[in-house]
């Protein structure tokens, strides 16, 4: 199957249309006209992964982060992103990357968070017209708030998280957004919408005095565990179209941020 094909079906899935307007999405390396038989699912462009489609003959890579985000001006040994795009292109390997548009998706990073955290009832958290940033849902069985955070860790294999908020609070209504969604608005929004807690990662010290204030039960599940999830679900929807090719997920991915 050609990449153009491919492409193709994964705008079926996750329509680069979706993406904000700030992101990179799509074919970000390689030609259309390329043929493609292996496919490595990741969340990151990294060495590894590159390497791991090299030493396993795959000629995509698919991520979730793109590699470029602003301007490139220079493609050189000098630079990182460069030397991973270079990398690419003298293997024949092909990256695509789905951002804010798989967040997006109805089988994206805050679909599959749903799913990893047994939700009900799943409903949009800000409304793009088009589709849904963040999503709200219903734990099958209410818990206090300490409860839930066990629930979570457990959940999304996490050994501590950050929050605030009262451990006693009984909690049956979750607000989300996966990777960076500590943003004011959204948790404006889970307010507004009388969420219980508001799930998401990257959240700041400033962040928390806002829920504080808000009074909105607010957890930091960390932007790598809230997105990482996604892989078997893209993968699971690839395999719907593509018997041809084999997809593989980068599973010893792991988290740069180690904790102690």
């Amino acid at each position: 199957m050609f990449c153009f094909e491919i492409i193709e079906i994964l705008n079926r899935i996750a329509p680069e249309s979706f993406a904000l307007d700030w992101d990179n999405v799509g074919l970000l390396v390689g030609e259309k006209k390329w043929e493609i038989k292996k496919i490595i699912i990741g969340l990151d462009l990294t060495d590894e992964i590159i390497n791991k489609a090299i030493n396993l003959n795959a000629n995509m890579i698919i991520t979730h982060h793109p590699i470029f985000f602003r301007g490139i001006k220079k493609i050189n040994d000098n630079e990182k992103e460069s030397l991973r795009a270079m990398k690419l292109i003298k293997n024949n390997i092909c990256f695509y990357a789905m951002h804010t548009n798989l967040d997006i998706s109805d089988h994206g990073t805050n679909f599959c968070l749903c799913k990893k955290l047994e939700l009900e009832n799943i409903n949009g958290l800000e409304d793009l017209n088009y589709g849904f940033m963040g999503r709200i849902g219903f734990l099958k069985n209410k818990l206090s708030l300490g409860d839930f955070i066990f629930f979570v860790k457990n959940k999304l294999g996490l050994e501590k998280v950050n929050f605030c908020g009262d451990k006693n609070k009984i909690i049956n209504k979750v607000g989300l957004c996966s990777g960076s969604g500590a943003d004011k608005k959204y948790f404006l929004l889970a307010k507004e919408k009388k969420c219980d807690v508001y799930l998401t990662g990257d959240i700041k010290y400033h962040d928390f005095l806002l829920a504080h204030d808000l009074e909105l039960n607010l957890i930091d599940i960390t932007h790598y565990a809230s997105e990482k999830i996604f892989m078997d679900e893209l993968k699971s929807e690839l395999e719907k179209y593509l018997d041809d090719v084999e997809i593989i997920c980068h599973d010893d991915e792991k988290n740069i941020i180690e904790y102690t």
